[in-house]
């Protein structure tokens, strides 16, 4: 959970809270971007990928490619895809290439 708290520093502006909770046993944070919204100064994959590392059990991971992702999963996981804006197509993307990749056989080579 991010948050941006109310009470202004020096330069007014706010600060940068993020909370981290138990999230699942392998998360991989994606690059931020604007969803309609002027960006919070501050916040970043960067900034909540360092700020997991080392919290539990969960490990953590910077998004590369959805083929990378699909190649850890199993069957039986479940994958979810959180953020604003069109970020459930990577999950489509994701499932389909774990399908490739679990169920075609020799076609996963052409991924």
């Amino acid at each position: 959970i991010i948050g941006l708290d109310d009470d202004n520093d020096s330069n007014g502006e706010g600060h940068v809270v993020v909370c981290v909770g138990t999230w699942g046993d392998i998360v991989y944070i994606m690059d931020i971007y604007p969803a309609g919204e002027s960006p919070i100064k501050g916040v970043s994959s960067c900034l909540i990928l360092n700020a997991m590392r080392g919290i539990n059990k969960t490990k953590v991971f910077q998004f590369k490619d959805a083929l990378a992702v699909a190649k850890n999963l199993s069957k039986g996981d479940i994958l979810l895809t959180i953020g604003a804006g069109d970020v459930w197509k990577m999950g489509e993307d994701i499932k389909l290439k774990f399908e490739i990749i679990n169920y075609r056989g020799s076609a996963a080579d052409t991924i």
